[in-house]
C-alpha cells in the first residue's frame, strides 16, 4: 500500500492499482472552502498516479454538498476524471451518494455498502 495523504479529513492510498479516498469524521466540520481544498488535493493525486480505478469511502463523510459546490465539483473535479479517462468509480456508503451519472463521463459509477463489494466490482 502506498499512502499519499493522511490528514484530519481524509486518507488517500493506492493498493493494487486502485486509488482509495477514505473520508474521516472531521468532515462534519467542513466549509465549502475546506471541501474544495481537499477535493483539489485528491484530484492532484489522481492525476499524478494516472488512476483509472477509484474508490471513495463515504461512510464517515459528514458534509452536505450545496448545489454551488456540486456545480464546482462537476466543473473542476469530474472534468479531470474524464480528462484522465478514469474507468470505474465506486462509492462505499450507507446512504445515497453524489450523483455523477453523465453519459459524457468516461467512467462508470456504482455505490456499495461494503469495501469488499466495491473492490470486487472495480476489479471485474
Amino acid at each position: 500500500m502506498e499512502e499519499f495523504i493522511d490528514n484530519q479529513y481524509m486518507l488517500v492510498f493506492k493498493e493494487n492499482d486502485i486509488l482509495t479516498l477514505s473520508w474521516k469524521e472531521n468532515t462534519v466540520n467542513f466549509t465549502d472552502v475546506d471541501f474544495k481544498e481537499e477535493a483539489i488535493k485528491f484530484i492532484n493525486v489522481v492525476q499524478s498516479q494516472n488512476s483509472l480505478k477509484i474508490i471513495v469511502d463515504m461512510r464517515k463523510f459528514g458534509y452536505s454538498l450545496s448545489d454551488d459546490v456540486l456545480s464546482w465539483r462537476k466543473e473542476n473535479i469530474i472534468s479531470m476524471y474524464n480528462k484522465i479517462k478514469v474507468e470505474k468509480f465506486a462509492f462505499i456508503s450507507d446512504k445515497p451518494t453524489v450523483k455523477q451519472d453523465n453519459p459524457d463521463n468516461t467512467f462508470v459509477t456504482k455505490s456499495f455498502s461494503s469495501e469488499q463489494e466495491a473492490k470486487n466490482w472495480i476489479n471485474s
